[in-house]
């Protein structure tokens, strides 16, 4: 499965012409470790979804949400056909009615990178805010809009992971989703050779 999303991530760099991005796939592809720190949200007793700025909308993503974020040469990238790649659900937050941020649900039938997840549970992944737009805190409050939808269909459980590439990078991100109420409920080494993923495991 991790050999396959990898091909349809190079196919979509080949067909954007995104040259650097396609090295930097694979080099990631022939290895990559990392720390990850696993957070987690309680959606059992519901989720209180986040007041909004008047400006923002964030919605569950439809093909014409898809359509209008793709049309633009910033959203090229591979965050934006996690859809095609791997079957993910997006949902996408705008400013002044202008693009702005995309993030993607994974549930237990999708290949989510992270946790084994069960049934009611879900994933978040591949979250991208546009230049014009970052500074916002549309990744916490996407995060925030997509747990309150999930609760409301019967979700137990939302995960978020941070890559920590930095000190400074990590300490950002974790004020972030705890600001959204998640919690730190453990840390993992990603490991991938060759595509692999070898750490953490999952089996699917």
């Amino acid at each position: 499965m991790s050999l396959l999303r990898r091909v349809r991530s190079a196919v979509r760099h080949l067909r954007t012409g995104q040259r650097e991005e396609l090295k930097d796939s694979v080099r990631a592809f022939l290895w990559t470790r990392q720390e990850v720190r696993i957070y987690s949200a309680d959606l059992a007793a519901g989720y209180p979804k986040p007041a909004l700025d008047p400006r923002a909308e964030i919605h569950a993503g439809t093909p014409e949400d898809l359509a209008r974020f793709r049309a633009l040469p910033e959203c090229a990238r591979t965050e934006f056909y996690r859809d095609e790649i791997d079957g993910a659900e997006p949902f996408v937050a705008y400013w002044d009615g202008e693009p702005a941020h995309i993030a993607w649900v994974y549930d237990h039938t999708r290949p989510a990178r992270f946790v084994k997840l069960g049934p009611g549970e879900a994933e978040l992944g591949y979250g991208y805010t546009l230049q014009a737009h970052r500074r916002r805190g549309f990744y916490p409050l996407t995060a925030g809009v997509m747990a309150a939808e999930l609760a409301g269909r019967g979700f137990r459980r939302l995960y978020g992971h941070i890559f920590v590439y930095s000190a400074a990078y990590a300490m950002g991100l974790e004020w972030a989703v705890r600001r959204a109420h998640f919690h730190k409920t453990g840390t993992v080494e990603y490991l991938r050779v060759l595509g692999v993923q070898l750490r953490p495991h999952l089996a699917f």
